[in-house]
């Protein structure tokens, strides 16, 4: 005969504490436990990881940022565009190559920034000369010379710094090198190639524009010339008057208005080209320096707290997660008895390491 079987009443827990279901949630006990079994290694970590990020940030030579600011001026954009709207023609608008944000990205061009590597700078440095070009000064020796100027620039991009204002138009630019006077020169070189090359550009574009108008001018001027041809024979063919034929007086003012028409034409070319002829030659910088390059005194901060801090967080981040994943993914999970005796047993081995108030006898484990 069998025993009867004893139900479980329900306010009774599961047959076997010790093993509990897998569907149960992770104590964060259990956590806990596993970052105080491994608390030298994440210790270890961390401290490698802030002590190699200090070293870094110390034996980094210190940089000195020199700034500037500068605006732009207004310039004559449209008239190309209204010029060629009187043939029916669109061109592309060019407000966009006076925008600052066009010339914060044309500082960063590599046409400019190679210009200015390949310039040569001299400044004095701990009592000595220093003089030459920009992969000379930081020390770049590879034979292939496009290589040596690909460095330059990637350090160069780097070094720059810059920002605009919405309100004022203004825009701030900085750049970072080992010498104060040579983050002045270098800045300065700068600002001048890219005056210069906008100087290029739109002395190019008035080029572009006069030989246009030189075309349509004398394209004009075949047709003005060949209406007021045809109002001439016109004149010469009704000596005798034609002020009181209808048709006649018609014709009359429709050649006319058409002479009128291609003088008209003719004369808005003649002071465009004349304009375009004058912006040729024209040597006006657009922009306007509003604040100088400037000789750092100081060192930029080098972020030896923000650096270490982030290494502080990148280490517990490292040493906590694999730990946090191996308790997710562990088949067998202890129950919350084992989780807490662990805890106290991890406990009393932390307070090996404290210095003793009270001495007194061992604590038993019922007792701690």
């Amino acid at each position: 005969m069998q025993p009867p079987v004893r139900m479980m009443e329900p306010d009774e827990g599961p047959l076997h504490p010790s093993a509990p279901s897998l569907a149960e949630p992770i104590p964060f006990l259990a956590v806990v436990n596993a970052i105080l079994r491994n608390r030298l290694r994440i210790a270890l970590l961390v401290f490698v990881l802030c002590a190699s990020a200090a070293a870094y940030t110390l034996l980094t030579p210190r940089t000195y940022v020199s700034h500037a600011a500068f605006s732009l001026q207004s310039s004559e954009s449209h008239r190309m565009s209204g010029l060629a709207a009187q043939f029916g023609l669109a061109l592309p608008s060019s407000e966009g190559t006076q925008s600052p944000a066009y010339y914060l990205e044309l500082l960063g061009s590599r046409e400019i920034l190679t210009a200015a590597a390949a310039s040569r700078y001299s400044y004095q440095s701990h009592g000595k000369q220093i003089s030459g070009t920009l992969p000379q000064l930081y020390d770049i020796n590879d034979r292939d010379s496009a290589l040596r100027y690909d460095r330059v620039v990637r350090d160069l991009r780097a070094a720059i710094s810059t920002e605009q204002s919405r309100e004022t138009g203004i825009v701030k630019v900085g750049v970072a090198a080992e010498s104060p006077v040579l983050a002045q020169q270098l800045l300065a070189r700068l600002l001048a190639l890219l005056n210069e090359f906008n100087l290029k550009t739109r002395q190019s574009q008035a080029a572009n524009e006069r030989r246009f108008i030189e075309q349509r001018m004398a394209e004009i001027s075949v047709d003005l010339r060949a209406a007021e041809d045809r109002l001439q024979n016109f004149l010469q063919r009704n000596r005798g008057g034609y002020t009181n034929i209808p048709e006649l007086s018609f014709e009359h003012d429709r050649l006319s208005r058409e002479v009128g028409l291609r003088q008209q034409v003719y004369t808005s070319l003649a002071q465009s080209y004349e304009q375009a002829r004058i912006d040729e030659v024209r040597d006006t910088p657009a922009l306007t320096v509003i604040e100088s390059p400037s000789l750092p005194v100081r060192p930029a901060p080098r972020g030896l707290v923000r650096r270490v801090f982030v290494a502080l967080l990148v280490g517990l981040l490292l040493g906590t997660l694999p730990l946090l994943l191996r308790v997710l993914l562990t088949a067998r999970r202890r129950s919350m008895d084992e989780e807490v005796e662990e805890f106290r047993r991890l406990k009393r081995e932390l307070r090996i390491w404290r210095p003793a108030r009270n001495a007194g006898p061992p604590l038993t484990a019922r007792e701690a």
